[in-house]
């Protein structure tokens, strides 16, 4: 099965391509942490953002923190900087054979934009 993750800072995600796992990185509530993580074709305005790309074994799981139909949530650790972040893992298999590829492109389009604070913030995607 793969696994796709939606995250938290801007960046690229080609669902169309059904041959790769995707995955990204939100940021955990204040209990956990204050950053989100993934990313690799990431884009951004942050003048502080490196060009190096990030992927999944960028980070350490450290607890599921959430299941649902289409995949899994967890606490991660970005192990370069020891930052904590949320990363939602999605089962590619099951959003193309029931049909979600639209509603997931949307959910990732609106956390690449989206900037309040009680919704975590996508800062990669891959």
């Amino acid at each position: 099965m793969e696994e796709i993750n939606i995250g938290s800072k801007p960046r690229t995600l080609d669902l169309a391509d059904s041959t790769h796992s995707k995955h990204s990185v939100d940021t955990v509530s204040d209990s956990y942490a204050s950053n989100s993580v993934l990313s690799t074709s990431a884009f951004t305005n942050d003048p502080n953002y490196s060009s190096t790309e990030v992927n999944i074994d960028d980070f350490k799981i450290q607890a599921v923190i959430g299941r649902g139909s289409f995949g899994k949530v967890y606490v991660v650790i970005k192990k370069d900087d020891k930052k904590v972040y949320a990363m939602k893992t999605l089962k590619k298999d099951m959003i193309l054979r029931k049909n979600q590829m639209a509603n997931t492109k949307v959910e990732r389009m609106i956390l690449e934009r989206l900037n309040h604070p009680f919704i975590v913030k996508l800062y990669y995607a891959f």
